[in-house]
């Protein structure tokens, strides 16, 4: 692998790591809040809003997953440098 495509790929990996850590530390965050918020809510609008928390939580929980995804592609990249 040439110079230029390894420090590309390493860039992304670094930046995608990073972004990694921080959409887990804030889905750790929002879900905490999340459940102390919940149990003070009550009514419809509560149970409306629970509805699409809910899958802001799951999507945000798959965004999580497929970073992983591709950080352990690149981790099995060979260095053929």
């Amino acid at each position: 692998m040439d110079n230029s495509r390894k420090t590309a790929l390493l860039a992304y990996q670094t930046a995608l790591n990073q972004y990694y850590l921080i959409l887990s530390e804030e889905l750790e965050f929002l879900d905490t809040a999340w459940r102390s918020l919940d149990e003070v809510f009550q009514g419809s609008v509560a149970e409306e809003f629970t509805g699409f928390w809910t899958i802001t939580l799951a999507e945000m929980e798959d965004s999580r997953l497929e970073v992983q995804k591709i950080l352990n592609f690149l981790q099995e990249i060979p260095d053929k440098s």
